[in-house]
């Protein structure tokens, strides 16, 4: 059965669209050096989070500080994918 070449092209991707179709970033090489300045900012974070979860365990604020440390082991986590999936770019 023949198909007409309109419907044909109207089911292709724009080759300026194509990446964005198949989910890879147009800059990958920008986004992966990105990773180590955002990576060092998480770990900034991070560090202040222990800083007052130490304070608040050591002033027997238990929930508190257990909150805070939750948040610390979420940052350290996060910090750890943003550079394996950058990275791995």
């Amino acid at each position: 059965m023949p198909v007409p070449l309109r419907v044909v092209l109207d089911a292709v991707t724009a080759a300026h669209d194509l990446l964005r179709k198949i989910r890879i970033a147009r800059h990958a090489l920008a986004d992966a050096e990105e990773a180590g300045p955002c990576a060092a900012l998480i770990e900034q974070v991070t560090d202040r989070i222990t800083k007052m979860a130490d304070q608040a365990s050591a002033e027997k604020e238990d929930e508190v500080a257990t909150e805070l440390f939750a948040i610390e082991r979420a940052l350290t986590g996060a910090k750890r994918r943003l550079v394996r999936f950058l990275g791995g770019r």
